[in-house]
Formats: structure tokens, C-alpha cells, sequence
């Protein structure tokens, strides 16, 4: 429901409704930051590892990108910064990890559409969350094989197809377990954006409020029954 309405229903000014919610939203985002938990690898393992997951012995983190529509700024700049050529329309952008066991471990700030994978992975503090030799899933989107190995960690990537070339059936079979690794993001993702206030387009008064909102919707994902064990 937007403000407007919420405020007629309630019998109370927008204004009021604008500033219960951004009081509380940020409350409860801070609050309970502990429920997006990146836990260690001892811990992951002690949590038992999903089938899926098994070929990779020290796997701490699957990641992937998603976009939230925003309404079009005004000024041209914030326009320019939040605009996403893939969605092709201003976006809030965000990296999201989960663990092999299906909850969120990290999400970053919001940023501007027009950023890419790459500059979010490293402008979001991610790489500082791995030890040495851990291993982190990713898409072929991301183009950052060398800046993990910098710290020590295995970026995991489906292999790249070379043109005119099919994968032989050898090929393929890893590429395979990859695929059905990588889902699982995708699916705690479309979990988060099930909430209702993130199906868009979030209003241009929010925008300063994308990133509390989205922590409390991962939250309350993770307080949900994990998405691996339904697979």
C-alpha cells in the first residue's frame, strides 16, 4: 500500500506514514543484522551440505547480481547512475551470497544500475568475508577470477563455450552439476522479491531506503525454511 492510502486508512497525515516507516524500517534492519550471518566453514559443514554441493570441499559462498525497478529520478545524473542497460530502465542493483545450506550470508548496499558485476564485488567489502583457500560459485558475469585469487579464493565459473563449438558430452556433465549448484541462488533471490514492497517500481522518496528495506526482506527470507532443502 502506498503512503497515501496507508495515511487515509489510518486517519494520520503522509508525512507521518513516511516517517514510521523510515524510523522503523532502519530499526528493525539494524536490529537484527545478525540473521544475514556469514558463517564459517566449519560451521557450514557441521550444518550438513546439500548433495548438490558435495564435489566442493570448502564452498562458502554462491553469488549472483539482481536488479530492483526504480522510479525515474529527476535530475539527470541519478538518472545516468541508476540506469540498467539489462533491464533497460533505472535500477537498484545488488550482490547477494548465500551458503550451501540456502541462507543469505552477505547482501551489499544498493547501487546504481548502470554498475557492474564486477565494480560491485569489489566496492561492497565482499572479498574481505573469505579465508584462504575457500571456493565461492558464481555466473560467467562474473569477471573477477583474478581479484579472488588475490585473496586466496577459487572463483567457480561455467566454462566458456568457444564459438562454433559444442561442449562434448565430458564437457557438459560438470557444466551440468555447475547449473544445478547455481539455481539455488536464483531461487533464495525470487524469494526475496516476493515481498510485495520490492515488485516495484520503488518510489523515488524510498530510494534512501532501498538498502534497509532489501536487508529486511533477506531477513525475514532467512527466517523462512531454506529453499535447498525443498529442492
Amino acid at each position: 500500500l502506498n503512503e497515501e492510502l496507508l495515511a487515509f486508512l489510518l486517519n494520520i497525515s503522509p508525512s507521518s506514514v513516511s516517517r514510521i516507516f523510515s524510523t522503523w524500517i532502519i530499526l528493525i534492519s539494524k536490529e537484527m543484522a545478525a540473521f544475514i550471518h556469514w558463517p564459517t566453514l566449519q560451521e557450514i559443514q557441521n550444518h550438513g551440505v546439500p548433495n548438490c554441493f558435495n564435489k566442493w570441499k570448502r564452498l562458502r559462498s554462491i553469488i549472483d547480481c539482481f536488479e530492483i525497478v526504480t522510479e525515474k529520478p529527476s535530475l539527470a545524473e541519478a538518472n545516468s547512475a541508476l540506469y540498467s542497460a539489462y533491464k533497460s530502465r533505472p535500477t537498484s542493483k545488488f550482490l547477494i551470497s548465500i551458503t550451501p545450506g540456502g541462507t543469505v550470508s552477505f547482501v551489499s548496499k544498493g547501487a546504481g544500475g548502470n554498475m557492474s558485476d564486477k565494480e560491485i564485488v569489489l566496492k561492497s567489502g565482499f572479498l574481505e568475508k573469505f579465508d584462504y583457500y575457500d571456493q565461492c560459485i558464481a555466473d560467467k558475469g562474473f569477471r573477477v577470477t583474478g581479484e579472488f585469487l588475490e585473496v586466496g579464493v577459487e572463483l567457480i565459473l561455467p566454462p566458456f563455450a568457444v564459438t562454433g563449438r559444442q561442449f562434448s558430452s565430458k564437457e557438459s556433465h560438470p557444466n551440468r552439476d555447475l547449473a544445478h549448484a547455481r539455481i539455488h541462488v536464483e531461487r533464495v533471490i525470487g524469494r526475496v522479491r516476493d515481498f510485495q514492497i520490492l515488485k516495484g517500481p520503488i518510489p523515488v522518496t524510498l530510494l534512501d531506503l532501498i538498502s534497509p528495506i532489501v536487508n529486511v526482506c533477506c531477513i525475514l527470507t532467512n527466517i523462512m525454511q531454506s529453499v535447498v532443502s525443498e529442492a
